[in-house]
């Protein structure tokens, strides 16, 4: 039925009748066979992990071409960090490979591409890509800012316990979810108990060079943009009155606010901080958000004072 029919759910029901039998060398083969009978890219890149798949499962040592196969299939922020992490590649590995993607991957989505520049060490690029995000728009799969903001973040202060950063960051420290990929992961037999690794953004950054070779510029760059993409965000919001989306607006504002008091510089941070507070004074509803934030903010840094050892 599914060869006839070519229809996504038939072939669907083939493999996992498959995959319930155990027979995980023929369900590589159905799941082969599947990605070449569906005509969606979205089904195709299904079928195409549920062969990485028997892969893994097989202990096969293509592996990464398949995780590989699967990400040119059908692009995917998933997709592309299990292929990334794959066999826990080198710093210089990971960057052949990210620039590799770069070249093949897809050019709309400013959140795969500035993941990738990353990767490779490119901070500049992937700074780029997130000052010309707009304000709004951030849970949309191509926005930049619902990653590479956290991601520049991390890169920068770490995501220490009680501190914005820390709660910024949090969302890149866990294994992938739906709230940063809106593909759908492959979905597998919970009797199975198999499943694709699914690494966390931050796991695939530390696989990297780029945390180590972060140059003073890259993280002047990195935090002029990261000011730049909250003043963005604060402005998007309040033009359009989203007032759901007050609290994110004035936590990415601490977020800036916190990263150059740990940074040692706080006058240009507290001046850009306050001169966004006057301009934005006719909407209280935010002024409030924004003084929680910048309050979690003023008490993260004091403590982190408190612990720093004493010099002189």
């Amino acid at each position: 039925m599914a060869r006839s029919t070519k229809r996504p759910e038939a072939v669907r029901a083939w493999c996992g009748a498959v995959v319930a039998e155990g027979d995980w060398s023929q369900a590589l083969r159905a799941y082969e066979d599947g990605a070449r009978l569906v005509s969606s890219p979205l089904w195709r890149g299904d079928f195409l992990d549920g062969a990485a798949l028997a892969a893994h499962v097989l202990g096969r040592k293509d592996l990464t071409k398949r995780l590989a196969a699967a990400w040119n299939g059908s692009p995917s922020l998933l997709r592309l960090l299990r292929y990334l992490g794959a066999a826990d590649p080198t710093p210089a590995a990971l960057a052949r490979r990210a620039a590799a993607a770069l070249k093949e991957g897809p050019k709309k989505s400013p959140r795969l591409q500035g993941l990738l520049h990353l990767a490779s060490g490119d901070v500049a690029s992937a700074a780029t890509l997130l000052a010309k995000a707009p304000g709004l728009g951030w849970s949309r799969d191509e926005h930049a800012g619902a990653l590479l903001f956290p991601a520049f973040s991390w890169l920068l202060g770490g995501a220490p316990t009680g501190t914005v950063r820390g709660e910024i960051a949090a969302v890149l420290q866990h294994p992938l979810t739906s709230d940063l990929d809106l593909a759908l992961p492959f979905e597998v037999d919970a009797a199975t108990g198999c499943d694709l690794p699914a690494p966390s953004v931050v796991s695939v950054l530390q696989l990297s060079s780029v945390a180590d070779e972060l140059t003073p510029k890259d993280r002047a760059v990195a935090l002029t943009t990261l000011k730049r993409a909250a003043t963005a965000r604060v402005h998007g919001v309040l033009r359009k009155k989203r007032r759901g989306h007050y609290d994110h607006a004035a936590t990415l504002v601490a977020c800036c606010v916190e990263l150059e008091a740990q940074s040692g510089k706080a006058t240009p941070t507290s001046t850009w901080a306050e001169v966004l507070r006057e301009r934005t004074s006719r909407y209280p509803a935010f002024q409030a958000a924004l003084r929680r934030g910048l309050a979690q903010a003023t008490t993260s840094n004091v403590a982190a004072s408190a612990l720093a050892p004493e010099t002189g």
